[in-house]
């Protein structure tokens, strides 16, 4: 995807590239953690339904999770921040998932596309 026009000119992509992001530390999402508010024996039933489940709908349902969690994740940005343009809520979203050197990384790679 290309940068949109203007891209170096905008201070707050800029900002986003040199992972300033307006003072705002964004920081890589953790490794997930076990479901604290459900009990053991409740958590037993889930895996023991999941892992019966066929390869292919494990796979299935992992990747209709993990796209839901990343849709909130864009939606809590554009509602953070309601002036960014689709380019900047995805490389904001790459700073929270995968931290902010990829992010700036991204954004370089996108300059140098565009010229």
């Amino acid at each position: 995807m290309p940068p949109p026009a203007g891209w170096r000119s905008h201070t707050r992509r800029e900002s986003i590239a040199e992972g300033l992001s307006h003072g705002v530390s964004f920081q890589a999402m953790p490794p997930a953690n076990p479901i604290s508010d459900t009990s053991p024996d409740a958590a037993a039933v889930l895996d023991r339904c999941i892992l019966a489940l066929p390869p292919i709908d494990r796979l299935r349902k992992g990747c209709a999770l993990s796209n839901r969690g990343r849709r909130q994740a864009m939606v809590a940005i554009r509602h953070k921040h309601p002036t960014a343009d689709e380019s900047e809520v995805r490389i904001r979203y790459l700073e929270l998932a995968y931290g902010r050197d990829l992010a700036a990384e991204v954004c370089r790679a996108l300059e140098e596309r565009a010229s």
